[in-house]
């Protein structure tokens, strides 16, 4: 009780008297190598031995051929790499000052003759010309302030990406399933709506790149973006990481009221067989309770609980063959779903449901035969939303009530099987990379829509519009999808890098099949030049879910609309519009039913500068024209009124973005980047209808700005060491407010919608923690800020103009702070 009367500031006073305690430990930074075989290709199980005056470390280099040691400074020593097969590698290196040390070493064949040792920095002529591209690494991402324990809660910290005041993530302003998200290079999305789901525990992320339009033919079914994430390997050392075991207290007028949350993470790593087999445990428990500030106590909060557990054991076979099994499980509720001052708690939704995936990968190399990977995944995501409730949803100008209309069932399952050939370098003309792939996919989904009415009512509570659903029989599909891509990534010389691709895709639920060409150059003045230039062109398309041929089972609504001089009403028949894709050149099948290929064409410019190996910075535009998406609409121009989803949705997307990366004080990095966005398109995605939580109205389908769409961002984050045990993570955000549609007391839209916007929003969070050596265990104890200058920032805002208060905004979240002790043994 003591501890929670205890005011902020002299919380905050005691925290950072505690972190800035002179400490004896010594300045350290890392030391990062990468290893290849001969054919340029990433070397997995080869063994580095890391020795200095004072240690003797060895570890494992990850299925990325990559490996990371930290060391004090200054020190001297030296690294060797051995693999059977190949000739050992020994690097000695001089450290006096505390820089980060990259080395990229290329292991030669265990042949008598060849006796030369590579070790030298990565060109940036012969680098993939993958325009807009981000990259951390997961060890980064889980020191920030925000404290992630999945890699969803991390993914709105890279430029590009935001989430929504409902949680959904959005790649260049695009909605969620537009984006691909890939595991270990296999898709792990939401096998019926095509969302990313829960994602996995941040412990267990070694890598994050998040590419916008990769112009790489081995990356397809999306067209705004791809995630793809590395696991993390174990090593020859057991390591043990205990976060979060202490619970976040609920304090309200200085009296504790329970608490607000608990996170605790644990993880674990090492081998079961040294040299051969690892293993690696990453679980997370989360129970979370949000409040809702524009609600009373004690019925303001939504209620998270999960449980995500990732195992995974890692076998290098052979010095060309290595093995990984990966099984990811997380079941979950969410009770008092999109919880908001206009949908209180009776009104809204719960959601409970679960995520299983079973993945292997194999990998096995040769040098006259090149790489073979060989990916095999099983899936399965299981989904029931229902009310607090059996009554009626009743829609009002101010606060909504009654119990949300929709219950949701649904089962989905996701088999894949992928070939990919990475053949020896061919030297023709330059250097050639090739890559091949094939890949073939089963899905299949069941379960079924139960709707209720809906009231629309008015201030002085008369009928406006009344809905009364015809519920329909359970559905039950499946689908078959294969794709076949080719690329070859060409080194021409004089500083000329070409990206050659084209891959193909088919749906059988669509029954048509696309081909996507794509482009990319690069281009550095020297070897030595501090600058690179990269452009693209490319054809994408999107997957379509496979909840879009569940529509027809949708329930059919009939509308009675009270607000006009003579009450009208209308029984919709839901109809799946004939699909105009088949019109292009590069997409065949037959005109029919639900034949959709949503796309894009998109091109993107980039500069690239690296004025000294501290610094660099990057300027990137990318122009992105969609087309085919599917929008639903209500259509009253045939004998009978119609809910059609259909193909006939655009959007244009424009993007500029400045980047800088820093390497500053003892090593930390720094990242500062602007954005400037500019997305129009139709409004009526189909996901809005067809996702886990339907929205209860069909508006008649307009072209405006997308909910998500912010035209201004500023974002900066970083990890800086202070001292050799005190490390500081600052977070600043500063942006455009999200936009907001205006409607009236019938719900109709008020003029062009989302063209109101929240005021801008700004936060600047802290996180400021302390490593103490206890035995063998180590100890680190932080203090973390949220919106520490207090700036107001509003999640809700009354859009109705028959609300007499309309134009206000609320839900300010006050600055507050939060101690956490982690211990790492």
């Amino acid at each position: 009780m003591k501890l929670a009367k205890l005011s902020a500031k002299w919380l905050l006073c005691l925290g950072l008297f505690a972190m800035l305690a002179p400490a004896q430990a010594p300045v350290w930074v890392s030391i990062e190598i990468r290893v290849r075989d001969p054919n340029g290709q990433p070397l997995p199980g080869a063994v580095a031995r890391l020795r200095t005056p004072i240690d003797s470390i060895e570890r494992v280099t990850d299925p990325s051929g990559r490996v990371v040691f930290r060391v004090p400074v200054p020190t001297t020593g030296s690294v060797e790499i051995s693999k059977p097969g190949f000739l050992t590698v020994e690097h000695r290196f001089d450290l006096p000052v505390p820089e980060p040390l990259n080395l990229e070493i290329t292991m030669p064949p265990a042949e008598p003759l060849r006796e030369s040792v590579t070790v030298t920095a990565e060109s940036p002529a012969a680098a993939p010309p993958v325009v807009a591209h981000s990259s951390s690494s997961g060890t980064e991402l889980k020191a920030l302030a925000s404290r992630p324990g999945s890699l969803r809660d991390a993914l709105p910290l890279i430029p590009g990406i935001t989430r929504t005041p409902e949680g959904k993530l959005r790649i260049s302003d695009n909605p969620e399933h537009r984006s691909a998200f890939l595991i270990n290079s296999i898709d792990v999305t939401d096998p019926a709506t095509g969302e990313f789901g829960s994602t996995i525990p941040i412990d267990a992320v070694a890598t994050v790149d998040v590419y916008r339009s990769p112009f790489l033919a081995e990356f397809g079914r999306f067209t705004a973006g791809v995630v793809a994430v590395e696991t993390a390997m174990g090593s020859n050392q057991w390591r043990w990481e205990l976060n979060d075991p202490t619970p976040e207290l609920r304090i309200r007028s200085k009296r504790l009221r329970g608490i607000r949350a608990s996170t605790p993470r644990l993880s674990v790593s090492g081998p079961l067989v040294r040299n051969h087999l690892f293993l690696t445990q990453a679980v997370e428990f989360r129970l979370n309770k949000t409040p809702v500030f524009t609600l009373p106590f004690p019925h303001n909060e939504e209620r998270k609980q999960s449980l995500n557990a990732l195992t995974q054991l890692d076998c290098v076979v052979s010095s060309n063959h290595w093995l990984r099994i990966t099984a990811h499980a997380v079941p979950q509720r969410h009770a008092f779903a999109r919880l908001s001052f206009q949908w209180p708690r009776p009104v809204t939704p719960t959601y409970a449901g679960g995520e299983h995936r079973l993945l292997l990968t194999d990998r096995w190399s040769s040098p006259s035969w090149g790489t073979l990977e060989t990916a095999l995944s099983a899936s399965q995501v299981s989904a029931k939303v229902w009310g607090q409730g059996d009554q009626a949803l009743v829609l009002r100008p101010v606060q909504h009530e009654g119990n949300y209309f929709m219950e949701l069932r649904r089962l989905a399952n996701r088999y894949q099987w992928i070939e990919i050939w990475s053949p020896p370098v061919v030297e023709t003309r330059g250097q050639h990379r090739f890559k091949l792939g094939i890949a073939l996919l089963y899905t299949r989904v069941r379960g079924s829509y139960q709707a209720r009415p809906v009231y629309v009512r008015g201030l002085r509570n008369q009928l406006l519009q009344q809905i009364t659903f015809t519920n329909r029989p359970p559905f039950r599909l499946s689908e078959i999808e294969w794709t076949w891509f080719a690329q070859d990534h060409w080194v021409l010389g004089n500083g000329f890098t070409l990206e050659l691709g084209l891959r193909a895709d088919g749906q059988s639920a669509t029954g048509l099949a696309h081909l996507a060409p794509r482009f990319a150059l690069s281009w550095s003045p020297s070897m030595e030049s501090k600058t690179v230039l990269r452009a693209g062109y490319g054809w994408f398309y999107d997957r379509v879910p496979l909840v879009v041929s569940t529509f027809e089972h949708y329930p059919e609504r009939a509308v009675t609309r009270f607000d006009q001089p003579v009450p009208h009403s209308w029984a919709y028949q839901n109809v799946l519009g004939v699909g105009l894709a088949s019109t292009s050149a590069l997409i065949w099948g037959q005109v029919a039913p639900g034949a959709f290929a949503p796309r894009s064409r998109t091109w993107q410019m980039q500069v690239l500068h690296r004025p000294a190996s501290w610094a660099q910075f990057r300027i990137t535009y990318i122009h992105m024209d969609s087309d085919g998406l599917i929008i639903l609409q209500p259509r009253w121009d045939r004998p009978k009124a119609v809910l059609e989803l259909s193909d006939v949705g655009r959007a244009r997307h424009r993007q500029f973005e400045a980047l800088a990366r820093f390497t500053v004080y003892r090593g930390g990095q720094l990242i500062a980047s602007y954005i400037r966005s500019f997305t129009r398109g139709n409004l009526n995605e189909f996901s809005q209808f067809l996702g886990n939580f339907p929205a209860p109205l069909v508006r008649p389908d307009l072209t405006s700005y997308w909910p998500g769409t912010i035209p201004h961002r500023f974002l900066s984050w970083g990890v800086i060491p202070l001292t050799g045990t005190v490390q500081l993570t600052p977070v600043i955000e500063y942006r455009t407010g999200f936009p907001y549609a205006v409607v009236n007391e019938a719900q109709d839209y008020v003029g062009i919608p989302y063209t109101q916007r929240f005021p801008n929003f700004f936060s600047l969070d802290l996180r400021l923690s302390k490593d103490i050596q206890w035995r063998k265990y180590r100890l680190r104890i932080s203090l973390s800020s949220y919106n520490l200058t207090n700036h107001f920032n509003p999640d809700t805002v009354r859009s109705n103009t028959a609300d007499s208060l309309f134009g206000e905004f609320l839900g300010n979240h006050d600055r507050r702070f939060r101690l956490d002790l982690d211990v790492l043994f």
